[in-house]
């Protein structure tokens, strides 16, 4: 008796499991036709790095707030590598969040950021969006008020004024 009421229940589990399988293929099916109902209507109007908000990061001053560490400097180039946004820097200055002095890198810095958030539009123009370890802002408003470079002088700089 105790084996056939095994067989019923395991019979039972397989059917539960089948049937919960298909219901999450079905409930995905339409999921995809909403959303392409959306794409249709205009609702995925959600900002996203795109190659006019790369453009207007070259020379653009930026701020990355990274954990306990704050860096900045101005933007060469900004672009994708795999699943990490990545900054170069002609100059990266760095101190402590909670206070300190900027000490500066010798020559160009590279930040890499990944699990990337969408680029938020702030109302004066400049930009800012969260990151796994903290969030930045790339000052790309008109005019742009470039940072101050307050490092030894034989750190190499290709930061020009405009």
């Amino acid at each position: 008796m105790k084996r056939l009421l095994y067989v019923y229940a395991g019979v039972l589990f397989v059917f539960c499991l089948r049937l919960c399988k298909r219901g999450t293929r079905n409930f995905g099916e339409w999921m995809k036709v909403v959303g392409r109902k959306f794409v249709a209507w205009g609702a995925d109007e959600t900002p996203r790095w795109d190659l006019k908000l790369f453009n207007s990061c070259y020379l653009a001053d930026a701020e990355f707030h990274l954990g306990m560490m704050v860096y900045r400097g101005p933007i060469y180039a900004a672009f994708f590598t795999g699943d990490s946004l990545e900054f170069r820097m002609n100059w990266l200055a760095h101190k402590n969040a909670i206070g300190g002095n900027w000490e500066y890198n010798h020559g160009t810095g590279i930040i890499k950021l990944r699990g990337h958030g969408t680029p938020v539009e702030l109302p004066n123009g400049d930009v800012w969006f969260m990151c796994e370890s903290g969030y930045a802002i790339l000052f790309i408003s008109e005019p742009r008020d470039h940072l101050e470079f307050d490092g030894a002088r034989e750190t190499i700089r290709m930061y020009t004024y405009f």
